[in-house]
């Protein structure tokens, strides 16, 4: 009974997060599947595929609170890898990855908030609950990042704190890049 009732609420959202211009609709639909995923994530496991191949429209939607609210469903379904099998999670983490990097690359505002709202999930998911795989797998290639970010005046600031927030999280293994990171810092003064 309760299954079949999950399996109607992420339908009509997942239609409504596909098929609607209306906001309020959208909105809904993004709601209704970031609590779905916290309250009854055993039921929502299989849907998690079909999520993350159709939140990429709340994540870049104009209405920022759709893009947050999507962000928040895509963290509440890593949650919920979390607790499963190792290889799923890493599939779907690195799935993501790759968009959130294409996302980057879309001269749109929306796109570029909606990526960076993921680059966030990954980071806090991935640093904070596993940190050792986190700095196997995806460390160098947020270090990559973050050193081009390093390079902009503008992002300079958002970047020396991401790189804070990481270090925190994994400890020494942050020291192969620090040498890089350190060189900006100086130059900073």
């Amino acid at each position: 009974m309760i299954s079949e009732v999950v399996d109607s609420e992420v339908n009509t959202a997942l239609e409504w997060l596909q098929n609607e211009r209306v906001e309020e609709r959208r909105y809904s639909a993004v709601l209704v599947l970031r609590e779905l995923a916290r309250s009854a994530p055993t039921l929502m496991y299989q849907y998690i595929p079909t999520i993350f191949d159709w939140i990429w429209i709340g994540l870049r939607d104009t209405r920022q609170l759709i893009r947050a609210t999507s962000a928040d469903t895509v963290s509440a379904c890593f949650r919920i890898l979390r607790e499963r099998g190792q290889e799923m999670k890493q599939l779907w983490m690195s799935k993501i990855y790759n968009e959130s990097k294409a996302g980057l690359k879309v001269n749109t505002v929306e796109s570029i908030h909606g990526s960076l709202l993921v680059l966030k999930e990954l980071l806090e998911q991935g640093a904070i609950y596993s940190p050792a795989d986190f700095a196997h797998t995806w460390l160098h290639k947020f270090m990559v990042y973050l050193s081009g970010m390093l390079k902009k005046d503008k992002e300079r600031n958002d970047a020396f704190l991401a790189i804070g927030n990481i270090a925190n999280s994994v400890k020494s293994a942050i020291a192969p890049y620090l040498d890089g990171v350190l060189i900006y810092l100086s130059a900073r003064r």
